[in-house]
């Protein structure tokens, strides 16, 4: 179709006429009064009247609320830097409202602010303001495609209307507020106390709506042709409503239940005008409403019944998914996905994670055995270095697993033309539809009706990808039939890798309580006990949230998880000594837990009588054999005579390991010397973007070795030798001390210390004394390889990468392995290896690992490979110490595993309360085969198989349920 446009209205004249079309469309604008509600502090209340035309409130305010129209409950926002749509509320019917506004606690990020400047009544003329929105909508996407026939559709229809004027009042409305953008000058108007002739009257509103009704018919019979000489659409989006809300960032926890609520108040009154479908993520948010609003919660189950809400992640939370453990990992779906089924009557298939920090290599297993067939995210777009290549792909996890996995573009769209062609131009499988999500996250309430009339219009608009509402259940259906590119190991993210080492103490704290727990519910399993600790579990895997376990957060909600996970950490120490109690009795012995199935020669606090013993800050520790998996009694006295290990401030040594002052370290077993020194760096931290989340590759050129002040032999006795090392940075000051003990290769390091500092990155750095030519990494239940030297530009990113329990590095017959407690953060460049210890941003967070600080990590030099020195088995019993209590004699022994390659992790009461269950995991990436009776379930405890020979695949996860042993 051939269009001459020299004599056709710009964009811009378009946008200018539509304008005064939307000005002449008022035909009522009052100021609605709102007092202080007699019976709520800070809360307004009023009404409105209207019985002609249609009824918009605007809401001008800086900050976050909720608006109240009678029964319909609106999300209302906007942040100082800009407005949004969702200021501009429809009213669904005509006659008498009554208005609440109640104003949040603090703004849409965080901002402790809430400025209210009025509520304003806009009464519209129906037609006239209807070909405003979709005249307005057609030419936002004219301006993106710039295709003629759009622009030449939309100057015929407004030919059809003849603004005669608008009145002064009519004029003020509009440059208050307008769906349509206000051509420059009349914002200055006001400025230059120009006003409209008080004389002249509005339009008549019926010949208006005639002209507009006219237009309105023009417009879609004009649109009508178009398609028609279209070919077809040039693809297909599928589209789902969404509001990532943070259980908390910028605010506590507090504040996200009122976000939480608001938004799904929100949805469902738009559900009454639109159709709709939402998902929802985060299962602790169905607990909340059903604990805060049990009213929402029966009309938010009836919404998933009707598939207006659609349940999704089947998580407890939106968890971090590298730094926090594997069995953490499992029970944020077990919990997740059985609260699904007791509410709902069933779980959701489809995996839910668009903001976390990275994926583990064996999330695919994880999720599968989970009950999840299709894994969302969209993270991805957010690499720096090198662009991930798919939208649509078969994530393969380190076991074999594979998943259909999604890498959407945006998860918090407007549905601008924009957005939407983005979401097709990016979509890497075109042969398939693309997909995205909508909606406004923490700062909002999800869909907006302005976003729904989006939806409507640019469904099928010319130029534009055919978009379907649609659940994402319905999009896997479509795809997973296709031929889709694969995409193996892990889907590590090429920023915010300061989240790996942000907030030592929660990070500490987190893998402590999760060994503890694991520790508790194996101890009840001795005892006999079929108690649940899923009360205690629920706690910590809240504050296994992303941005939680990464310590992104404000000052006052990471001071609220550490102090929760502290009295978290008090209640699980004293159940655990309260079960020892009653296993125990009363009696005069020294009873010891060993809650691992494999025998260990280790401490345990308390004075074995003929163990080697010595006190160790005030408590006796003796040095004993523990038999797998049992309690064991001991007699209570003296210990045996035994020479001291070797030290003073020059070294340590305990006959097989030798440490020197420097960090030098020699295996005396073996004739190897292993490191050739250990050092502590501080680095300038100052990232370009993200304070707190990220480390910038340019990091490394500003590093200063700190060179120790003192040096000093701080403890040496029969089992255990220390030197301590003292660094000061500026205001800073570090103690490192670093024990050895008898009959162990295990080199333990504990710093403390106080940081005063901001904008530094402390690393010990450890130089080998042999060139490695590999390393491996445990990841929560999994094991995958990292560079020692980059390769290509993948590898290159990973200057930072994240590690569960242990680091391997390794020559052909010899390794040294790094054990942590909640320092996740390395980094190899050939022979250097390095573990972050800290880092100190501004934002969020300007208090974060300020003051006093307690980080521990191991060191654990071998002869052999990491299998062969049974690295996994070591790490384990570093993370769990030999338990002791004084009793009556108790000989009991429960589970001995002799394969090393297979870990178990716990045993806890089954789901159903009658048995229980065993979780293990191939360890060393061989097929194994272990003799054990019992029924084998998926992780979520719904469907076994009884078995007599239980066979892993390599770095499989098994959940066994047996009987009491």
């Amino acid at each position: 179709m051939g269009i001459k446009l020299n004599n056709m209205r710009t964009l811009e004249g378009i946008k200018t006429e539509l304008f005064y079309i939307e000005t002449a469309s008022t035909l009522r604008f009052s100021e609605i009064v709102l007092n202080k509600c007699h019976d709520q502090m800070n809360v307004l209340c009023g009404e409105l009247f209207f019985d002609e035309g249609d009824g918009y409130i605007f809401v001008d305010l800086v900050g976050e609320g909720t608006l109240y129209i009678d029964d319909e409950i609106h999300a209302v926002f906007k942040t100082p830097e800009g407005g949004h749509e969702n200021r501009f509320i429809p009213i669904s019917s005509k006659g008498l409202k009554k208005i609440i506004l109640k104003p949040a606690v603090v703004g849409p990020f965080g901002e402790k602010l809430f400025n209210f400047n009025g509520l304003y009544l806009y009464v519209k003329e129906p037609w006239s303001f209807r070909f405003v929105i979709e005249a307005n909508l057609l030419t936002d996407l004219a301006g993106y495609t710039r295709d003629e026939r759009l622009i030449y559709v939309l100057n015929k229809a407004l030919d059809q209307i003849d603004i005669e004027g608008v009145a002064e009042w009519q004029l003020k409305a509009s440059s208050l507020y307008s769906i349509s953008r206000p051509p420059f000058y009349i914002s200055s108007v006001k400025y230059y106390d120009i006003k409209l002739d008080p004389d002249i009257m509005p339009m008549d509103p019926k010949k208006l709506a005639e002209m507009s009704r006219s237009a309105l018919d023009l417009l879609h019979r004009e649109l009508e042709n178009i398609y028609r000489e279209l070919e077809g659409s040039i693809g297909m989006i599928y589209a789902v409503g969404h509001a990532h809300i943070d259980v908390s960032w910028l605010w506590p926890p507090d504040v996200t239940k009122q976000k939480v609520i608001r938004t799904l108040e929100n949805v469902l009154t738009l559900s009454k005008r639109y159709p709709m479908k939402f998902v929802l993520s985060n299962m602790l948010y169905l607990k909340w409403l059903r604990e805060e609003d049990p009213e929402l919660y029966k009309k938010v189950l009836e919404a998933i019944k009707k598939e207006i809400i659609i349940p999704v992640g089947g998580m407890w939370v939106e968890s971090d998914t590298n730094i926090i453990g594997g069995e953490s990992l499992v029970r944020q779906f077990l919990y997740g996905q059985r609260l699904l089924l007791k509410e709902i009557g069933r779980i959701t298939e489809v995996g839910w994670l668009p903001d976390s920090f990275g994926y583990t290599g064996s999330l695919p297993q994880i999720l599968r055995k989970s009950g999840i067939k299709i894994f969302f995210t969209h993270k991805l777009y957010w690499n720096k270095q090198n662009r991930f290549p798919y939208s649509l792909f078969i994530w393969e996890g380190v076991d074999g697993t594979e998943i259909i996995t999604v890498n959407y573009t945006t998860y918090g769209s407007n549905l601008s033309p924009q957005q939407i062609m983005a979401a097709w131009k990016d979509h890497t499988s075109p042969d398939t539809p693309a997909f995205i999500a909508f909606g406004f996250g923490d700062d909002g309430g999800g869909p907006t009706w302005i976003m729904m009339e989006r939806l409507r219009i640019y469904s099928q608009a010319p130029g534009m990808p055919k978009i379907v509402l649609a659940d994402p259940y319905e999009y896997y259906k479509i795809v997973r039939d296709h031929e889709l590119p694969r995409w193996r190991g892990e889907l590590y993210l090429e920023i915010h890798r300061g989240t790996y080492s942000t907030g030592h103490k929660i990070k500490k704290l987190i893998r402590m309580l999760e060994e503890k727990l694991k520790d508790l519910e194996i101890i009840s399993f001795m005892a006999s006990e079929k108690r649940s600790y899923k009360d205690l579990w629920e706690i910590l895997l809240e504050a296994e949230f992303h941005d939680i376990a990464s310590a992104t957060l404000v000052n006052e909600a990471y001071k609220y998880y550490i102090n929760r996970l502290e009295r978290l950490d008090k209640e699980v120490d004293e159940k655990i000594n309260e079960v020892l109690k009653r296993i125990s009795g009363e009696g005069e012995y020294l009873n010891v837990v060993n809650t691992l199935p494999w025998d260990r020669r280790d401490v345990v606090k308390g004075a074995v009588k003929g163990a080697v013993q010595q006190i160790i800050d005030g408590e006796v520790y003796s040095l004993i054999n523990a038999p797998a998996m049992s309690i064991t009694s001991f007699e209570i006295g003296e210990g045996a005579p035994a020479d001291p290990l070797q030290g003073d401030d020059q070294k340590i040594s305990n006959g097989l390991i030798e440490f020197y002052k420097d960090g030098y370290i020699k295996d005396l077993e073996n004739n190897i010397d292993v490191v050739k020194r250990s050092f502590v760096i501080a680095c300038r931290d100052i990232p370009a973007e993200w304070d707190g989340w990220d480390i910038d590759p340019w990091y490394i050129r500003s590093c200063r070795e700190l060179k120790p002040v003192k040096i000093r032999l701080v403890e040496k006795g029969p089992l255990r030798a220390c030197i301590e090392r003292e660094y000061v940075y500026r205001k800073t000051v570090l103690r490192e001390k670093i024990c050895l003990w008898r009959d162990s290769r295990r080199i333990d390091f504990r710093i403390k210390g106080f940081v005063a500092d901001r904008f530094v990155l402390f690393k010990e750095l450890f130089e080998l004394n042999f060139d490695p030519i590999g390393a491996e990494a445990e990841i929560p239940y999994g094991v995958i390889r990292r560079s020692v030297a980059p390769q290509n530009p993948w590898d290159e990113a990973k200057f930072e990468f994240p590690v569960w329990r242990w680091l391997d590095i390794y020559t052909t017959d010899y390794g040294f392995a790094i054990i942590n407690k909640g320092r996740s953060g390395h980094n190899i460049n050939k022979r250097i290896v390095g573990i972050t210890l800290l880092k100190t941003p501004i934002f969020p967070n300007p208090h974060l690992d300020h003051g006093e600080i307690d980080i521990e990590f191991a060191l654990y030099p071998h002869k052999g490979g990491w299998r062969e020195a049974e690295i996994p088995r070591k790490s384990l019993e570093y993370h769990r110490p030999l338990k002791s209590i004084k009793g009556a004699y108790v000989n009991k022994r429960f589970i001995k595993i002799d394969h090393p390659n297979i870990l178990l992790e716990t045993i806890k009461i089954s789901e159903d309360g009658e048995d229980y269950v065993m979780r293990l995991w191939e360890t060393y990436g061989r097929r194994t085969s272990l003799k054990l009776e019992g029924e084998e379930l998926d992780l979520l405890e719904l469907k076994g198989e009884r078995k007599d020979l239980i066979t892993f695949d390599p770095y499989e996860i098994k959940t066994i349920k047996i009987r009491n042993i």
